[in-house]
């Protein structure tokens, strides 16, 4: 099975008052092995392409993620308040153009072309027949931009014996629609979204538990039917 983890903006699965946590400088390998995966799964072939300073760990046990830590893939930086995740909330429009591609597969899901990708890729081989993995997909493009062409997305692809070609997990649940800010927002699939402030108003903008990023989803789940051993 060859399973593809591909964020065009941000992934969670993130001092005494703490806000989210966030770390780098861990292998591509060692995200995967050590704390994307569980018991049952055995994994090679891992690669990362993105800017080296995309992705990391979080831990939100402080902040309102809704995931208590994991991995983080974002478009900008995962370390800088003004410029990533950290809260709190006091800037409208953080973020940071961190010079790397687009990814193809994340264009036709959006139907324009997409900048600064992060790719997380590997092989795996499970001992059981699903796997399902946690998200939220949180976004600084909220609320201004819903509706427009600058729509970011994200996507959960798989691979392999028993599956049509490539899959994209990572859809709104109930639907057939992919994660962006387009297809869950205020106005669409509300029930799965989080509204975290503007910049401007409080409590947002003060208290550290809230994070940068102006919305993201409520704590969703990839899953997909594999086949045992394969």
């Amino acid at each position: 099975m060859k399973f593809f983890l591909i964020s065009i903006l941000s992934l969670l699965t993130f001092s005494s008052f703490a806000q989210l946590v966030t770390n780098g400088g861990m292998s591509a390998s060692q995200l995967v092995q050590n704390v994307l995966l569980g018991q049952g799964v055995d994994v090679f072939n891992v690669s990362y392409s993105g800017s080296s300073q995309a992705i990391g760990t979080f831990n939100s046990t402080n902040a309102n993620v809704g995931i208590t830590e994991g991995i983080i893939m974002t478009t900008g930086t995962i370390s800088s308040n003004a410029q990533g995740p950290l809260g709190p909330n006091n800037s409208e429009k953080a973020g940071k153009d961190n010079n790397v591609s687009g990814y193809s597969k994340l264009s036709q899901l959006v139907g324009t072309n997409t900048y600064n990708a992060a790719l997380l890729e590997f092989d795996f081989i499970p001992y059981s027949d699903t796997v399902r993995f946690k998200y939220v997909f949180a976004s600084e493009e909220y609320l201004e931009y819903v509706g427009s062409q600058f729509n970011d997305v994200f996507a959960f692809f798989i691979s392999g014996p028993g599956i049509s070609g490539m899959k994209n997990m990572a859809i709104i649940p109930g639907t057939s629609l992919p994660v962006t800010i387009n297809n869950v927002n205020h106005m669409q699939n509300t029930a799965y979204f989080q509204y975290n402030g503007d910049g401007n108003t409080a409590p947002y903008n003060s208290n550290p538990y809230y994070i940068q990023y102006d919305g993201f989803t409520k704590p969703l789940e990839a899953v997909s039917k594999v086949q045992c051993g394969e």
